[in-house]
C-alpha cells in the first residue's frame, strides 16, 4: 500500500492528468458512503452508551489483587534459576555455619565460661543473618528491575494500580522465604548447639523469618528508588555497610558515642541482632568472668556490654515488621509518583 501511494511512484509512472481524492469525492460511491455512515452514527448513538468509566481502573482493587497474585505466583514458580539457587544456596550456607560453629552456640555450665564465648554466640547471629539477608536482597533485584520496566507500561495503559501490584510481589515471595528460614533453622540451629527450648527455635524461626523478609522487600524497595539495577546495588551494599557498624556488634550501643547512637537505632539488623542473642543470652543465669576478670552472669553481661534487656525481644520482632511494613509502603509511593522509563 505504502509503495503504490508513496512518492516513489512518480518517478516510475507518468502523471495520469486527474486528481483521484477531487474525483472520489464528487462521485455517488463517496454520497453512498457517507449517508451509510452517517445512518451507522446515528443508530449507535441511540442504542449504545458512551464508555465511562466510574474510576481509573476497568476493574475492581481487588480483581487486580486476585489477578496478579495469580500472574506472579506462577512467575515464581517458572524461575528456578531464582527460586532454586537461594534455597540451595541456604542449605549450603546453613551446612557451612552449622559445621564452622558446631556447638558453639552452647552455653557451657562447668566454669569455662568466658567473653569469647559469648561473643562467638552473638558474631555467629550477626553473620547468619546478614549475610543470607544481603544474598536475598542482591538476587531480587534483576528480576524486579525487569519487571519495573513492564509495570510502567502496563500502568500507562490503566491496568492496575501499584497497591495490588506490590501486594502480589509481596505474596508470591513468602512460600519461598518460609522455605529459606525453615531450611535455616532447621540445620544451623540445631548443628550449633542452641537451646533447645521450643519457644525459643520458634522465636528464631519469626526473627530470621522477618529479617530474611525486610532484606528482600529492602532490595525491591532500591530497585523502585533508583533510575537503575547498578546504583540500587551500590546503594543496598552502602546500606548494609552501615547496618554492620552500628547495629550493636561491632562497636555495642554504650560504645557509640552521644552523637552516634541514633544510627544504632535506626538500623534494621539492629533489631534482628538485638532479638535473637538476647532471646539465646539474657536469660541465662551461668556465671561467667567479664573484660575485667570480674565475677559476673551471662545475663548481667550482655545487658551491661551491649545494652539488651531480655524484656524487650518480642518489641524488636515488631520493629523488624515495621520495617517490612515501611518498605512496602515506600515501594507504593515509589510506583505511584516516579517514572524512571525514558521512551
Amino acid at each position: 500500500m505504502l509503495e503504490v501511494t508513496g512518492g516513489s511512484m512518480s518517478t516510475t509512472f507518468k502523471d495520469a492528468g486527474q486528481d483521484f481524492p477531487t474525483l472520489y469525492k464528487a462521485s455517488s460511491l463517496y454520497q453512498a458512503n457517507e449517508t451509510h455512515a452517517a445512518h451507522v452514527m446515528a443508530v449507535g448513538a441511540e442504542t449504545h452508551r458512551p464508555l465511562s468509566l466510574s474510576s481509573q481502573f476497568a476493574v475492581s482493587h481487588a480483581m487486580q489483587r486476585r489477578w496478579l497474585i495469580r500472574k506472579f505466583c506462577k512467575m515464581y514458580w517458572y524461575l528456578p534459576e531464582y527460586n532454586m539457587t537461594r534455597i540451595m544456596l541456604t542449605v549450603v550456607i546453613s551446612l557451612v555455619y552449622g559445621a564452622t560453629y558446631f556447638d558453639q552456640g552452647r552455653i557451657p555450665t562447668d566454669g569455662s565460661l568466658n567473653v569469647a564465648r559469648v561473643q562467638n554466640v552473638s558474631g555467629l547471629i550477626f553473620s547468619m543473618s546478614m549475610f543470607l539477608g544481603m544474598f536475598n536482597c542482591m538476587s531480587i533485584m534483576p528480576f524486579i528491575s525487569a519487571e519495573r520496566t513492564v509495570f510502567y507500561r502496563e500502568r500507562a495503559a490503566a491496568m492496575y494500580a501499584p497497591g495490588p501490584y506490590t501486594l502480589a510481589t509481596s505474596i508470591a515471595e513468602i512460600p519461598y522465604l518460609l522455605i529459606q528460614t525453615v531450611i535455616m533453622a532447621a540445620i544451623s540451629y540445631w548443628m550449633v548447639g542452641f537451646d533447645p527450648v521450643a519457644w525459643k527455635f520458634f522465636y528464631f524461626l519469626l526473627m530470621f523469618g522477618l529479617s530474611l523478609t525486610m532484606y528482600t522487600l529492602f532490595g525491591q524497595f532500591l530497585i523502585y528508588l533508583t533510575p537503575n539495577q547498578l546504583l540500587a546495588m551500590l546503594l543496598a551494599a552502602a546500606f548494609n555497610q552501615l547496618w554492620a557498624i552500628f547495629n550493636g556488634f561491632l562497636m555495642p550501643y554504650p560504645s557509640i558515642g552521644q552523637g552516634w547512637k541514633w544510627m544504632n537505632r535506626i538500623s534494621p539488623s539492629t533489631w534482628s541482632l538485638y532479638g535473637l542473642t538476647c532471646s539465646q543470652l539474657c536469660d541465662q543465669d551461668v556465671p561467667m568472668a567479664d573484660l575485667a576478670g570480674q565475677e559476673t552472669t551471662v545475663s548481667a553481661f550482655v545487658e551491661e556490654y551491649f545494652g539488651w534487656e531480655y524484656g524487650f525481644i518480642w518489641w524488636c520482632a515488631l520493629i523488624l515488621l515495621a520495617y517490612c511494613i515501611f518498605f512496602r509502603t515506600a515501594s507504593v509511593i515509589l510506583l505511584s509518583r516516579v517514572n524512571f522509563l525514558k521512551r
